[in-house]
């Protein structure tokens, strides 16, 4: 009973962590590009700020993966939430667009996302994962919604800086419940005895070490179902990141998406996926299957991309919108869920750092791309693109089927095994 009551306050802390963690991201998102120009930053080094944090997620996330794996959730929680706090302090205190540059760099360790999900997956059941996950992703879209427009808010009541400063705040007070009351969600790796290197050795001891260190990233990273799950999420993902990260340049003369309206558009595509995880994932995923529901996904981003390729008005744009944000969230909660069971569970956090550093990649490369079609085709040139990388994934979910099939076979044994275990529970 003891052990059920640390699982569950385990639980209800991790969701409080991430809806924190999505909440004071998204009030200060907003306030970012306002706080740059008033720094005196142009268009050309605010992107280099976006591309900036999203290079350093990229370097961070497989390394808080392992460190999660190692010396368990809660430290590196803690860490995501020290990355998150110096960040907005300097936010806060920027004079210049340089110190506001370098609040950039603790984004190296801002994966609290990833850290819950990973802690998630240790206190829940094999059959329970997608769902658990789904909601994980719920408290995130919850922070989302209600952080762009309370944003918003904020700035004109405190300005950009005090609205910052609010996120900081914020973040403090999470950090040190979780010192306080977060258990600890795995075991840490007993750590080897270091070894005495003579000084001739050393340099072959540091390579050593970080060839050790590489090694157990590097040996998911090869598992075929891992990669294939990779690789059907990256051309989605490219076409998803390209769409948005034009969105708001084509969508005023577009659709006539002002920029007061962008925080409300966001919101809204938040709450539907929102409404997603609550609702859809679980009938969907037991009427198709884990692999049916990933080839439905992949097959309406193509119709939704093909059709905001032609669509002329908001209200055409926010009616497509919808079932493109029910697929994106749908592949993007069974794709983390899958990827758990493709691996042992030692190597969970690992498996899932790979997936969030390809998404950082996704936040480098798809704004660049997404601005070279942009550029040459307009914003229906981005709709044509999208859907094609949409149809690339399709294709990658049809070739590595029997892959994508066996892990639902997987995930069905595990839902009898646990049915007959509270079957059994039950009857005694």
């Amino acid at each position: 009973a003891a052990r059920d009551g640390d699982e569950v306050r385990g639980l209800l802390l991790v969701h409080l962590n991430v809806l924190a963690y999505s909440l004071c991201f998204w009030v200060q998102q907003p306030v970012l590009p306002f706080l740059s120009k008033e720094l005196g930053a142009n268009a050309v080094q605010f992107g280099t700020l976006e591309s900036a944090m999203a290079l350093l997620a990229l370097l961070g996330g497989a390394m808080m993966g392992r460190l999660t794996d190692t010396r368990g959730a809660k430290l590196t929680l803690m860490l995501s939430h020290t990355g998150s706090l110096v960040m907005y302090s300097l936010m806060a205190g920027a004079t210049s667009f340089p110190i506001l540059l370098a609040s950039r760099l603790p984004a190296f360790l801002q994966h609290a996302m990833l850290c819950a999900q990973a802690a998630v997956s240790s206190l829940v059941p094999v059959d329970s994962r997608s769902v658990a996950l789904g909601r994980l992703s719920l408290s995130y879209a919850v922070g989302m919604v209600t952080g762009s427009p309370l944003g918003g808010v904020l700035a004109s009541k405190v300005g950009y800086q005090g609205t910052v400063a609010c996120s900081a705040a914020v973040t403090f007070v999470v950090l040190v419940l979780d010192a306080l009351y977060l258990p600890t969600f795995a075991k840490a790796a007993k750590a080897p005895e270091p070894a005495k290197d003579k000084p001739a050795d050393a340099s072959r001891s540091l390579r050593r070490r970080v060839l050790d260190s590489a090694a157990p990233v590097l040996h998911v990273a090869m598992n075929p179902t891992v990669a294939a799950l990779m690789a059907y999420v990256f051309p989605l993902s490219i076409g998803i990141g390209a769409f948005r990260s034009m969105l708001a340049l084509g969508g005023k003369d577009t659709f006539g998406l002002e920029s007061q309206n962008l925080g409300w558009f966001i919101s809204f595509v938040a709450f539907v996926g929102l409404l997603t995880n609550v609702f859809l994932i679980r009938p969907l995923t037991q009427f198709a299957g884990e692999h049916g529901a990933l080839m439905l996904a992949a097959a309406t981003q193509i119709a939704c991309f093909a059709g905001i390729a032609q669509a002329s008005s908001l209200s055409h744009l926010a009616m497509l919108m919808v079932p493109s944000t029910m697929a994106s969230t749908t592949l993007y909660t069974l794709a983390s869920s899958l990827i758990t069971l493709a691996v042992d569970e030692d190597s969970t956090a690992t498996a899932i750092s790979l997936s969030h550093a390809s998404r950082s990649l996704v936040g480098i490369v798809a704004p660049v791309i997404g601005g070279f079609v942009f550029d040459r085709f307009a914003f229906q040139g981005i709709g044509h693109f999208a859907a094609f990388c949409s149809f690339m994934s399709l294709c990658i979910a049809f070739t590595f089927s029997a892959r994508f099939r066996a892990l639902g076979i997987v995930k069905a044994k595990a839902d009898a095994k646990a049915a007959a275990a509270a079957a059994k529970n039950k009857s005694e």
